[in-house]
């Protein structure tokens, strides 16, 4: 079992201290052994607007925010990450980022954060 934590992080730097806070909150209250799920974790590809970083943009912060995950899964007792989307939707969507936040295109071709991720989950 586990809790979700949504991150809402303009930049991958910006969740360590967001999972630090909820750590802290949660072992004053009696809760530091439930592990987290990380989800819905993304960045848009586009190129303009909050949270969107553009191709290269979206894989670098990918890297970025696995890595510093994976540094603290121990330390935050992570038990997943969980990606907000496999592809693009390629229409209105319900965050202003989350229609370009796929790894693939609507079309099904791969971003450049796909590679990122695959390196990640080990193929």
């Amino acid at each position: 079992g586990g809790g979700p934590l949504h991150l809402s992080a303009n930049r991958a730097a910006e969740m360590g201290p967001q999972i630090d806070g909820l750590r802290a909150t949660m072992k004053a209250n009696g809760d530091k052994s439930t592990r987290l799920w990380i989800t819905e974790l993304s960045w848009g590809s586009a190129a303009k607007g909050p949270f969107q970083k553009g191709l290269r943009g979206q894989a670098r912060e990918l890297s970025r925010a696995f890595s510093m995950l994976r540094d603290g899964r121990n330390r935050w007792r992570l038990q997943g990450i969980h990606w907000y989307s496999l592809t693009d939707d390629g229409g209105p969507s319900a965050c202003n980022f989350c229609g370009s936040a796929g790894l693939f295109t609507a079309g099904f071709q791969p971003k450049p954060a796909w590679g990122r991720f695959m390196a990640f989950a080990g193929g």
